[in-house]
């Protein structure tokens, strides 16, 4: 005999409620039931239908609500085996997941991942077992989910320093635009030797910068030195992991043109000896938010 199972939605958290069911027409106590902390419903069964006294709370599932989660459950199970076989066969990567760009693993990726899915996986829980979205979440989980990601982020910060690069060594500082004097500035300037040679001692030192990519196009222009007179100069573009990342630098050539040369890797231009120049770069990236580390420094 299937037991009879009532459910009394819309009441308040710790309080109790006297029910009664009808017996041949009339109203009979079937007993006082306290409602549970933190829900709003009494789930009441009867095992013996033909005792209406014999109704008890009851703090399982109905079978509406077992058949849901049983249901949610074997589509979640279904989901992940779909993702173990593909991680399994190489067609999903997850190594960009929780790895950093260098390949290496990532414990604070990792903790941050499982965290997140605890979390999510909870409140799924919560929601199928009461019927609706917690009102109040415990102070001490929100802590534990901002912590595993609070230490993600920290990470990153003191990988990446101050720059932000994607794929740039924690050791990477950038600069700004450096002005750079050129072999003839005594003409340019009207300088003595003396004077001269110091100016161009003084940016003798290499630079570095940080200069956004478009993805799949070049991005914006962005100027990494100024020069004064006849100078050679190297722009050194670091290799950023598993990006294709491709450069353009802009300057004004010995020529005297306004020039726009490509270049992958590394490039020596040879700006213009009669007047200054601005000597930008841009980079076109294959994979977006990628930030290209720069190196610009006088030719040998």
């Amino acid at each position: 005999m299937m037991a009879e199972i009532r459910v009394v939605n819309g009441l308040k958290p710790g309080e109790t409620y006297t029910f009664t069911t009808q017996v041949d027409g009339k109203a009979q106590e079937i007993g006082s039931f306290t409602v549970p902390a933190r829900q709003d419903k009494l789930i009441l069964q009867n095992l013996d239908p033909t005792a209406p006294k014999a109704w008890e709370a009851y703090n399982g599932w109905t079978y509406i609500e077992f058949a849901g989660w049983l249901i949610s459950l074997t589509a979640v199970a279904g989901f992940g085996l779909v993702i173990l076989w593909k991680i399994a066969r190489g067609t999903i990567d997850l190594k960009d997941l929780i790895s950093e760009a260098d390949g290496k693993a990532s414990l604070s990726r990792f903790q941050a991942l499982l965290f997140t899915f605890v979390f999510v996986i909870s409140l799924a829980l919560i929601v199928m077992r009461t019927g609706q979205f917690p009102t109040e979440v415990p102070l001490g989980v929100w802590a534990l989910l901002a912590g595993s990601l609070g230490t993600y982020l920290a990470s990153k910060g003191m990988q990446l320093g101050f720059g932000g690069a994607t794929g740039a060594p924690a050791s990477f500082q950038a600069g700004g635009p450096v002005l750079r004097y050129g072999e003839n500035i005594e003409q340019t300037m009207g300088l003595s030797a003396d004077e001269a040679n110091k100016k161009r001692q003084a940016t003798s030192a290499e630079s570095r910068f940080l200069v956004p990519a478009g993805t799949n196009s070049f991005g914006p222009a962005s100027v990494v030195a100024s020069t004064i007179g006849k100078l050679k100069l190297t722009i050194v573009a670091q290799p950023v992991p598993n990006v294709d990342v491709k450069g353009r630098v802009r300057y004004r050539s010995a020529t005297g043109a306004d020039t726009a040369t490509d270049f992958s890797g590394e490039t020596t231009i040879e700006t213009d000896p009669t007047t200054s120049s601005e000597v930008r770069v841009e980079f076109n990236a294959n994979t977006a938010n990628t930030t290209v580390p720069v190196i610009v420094k006088l030719a040998a």
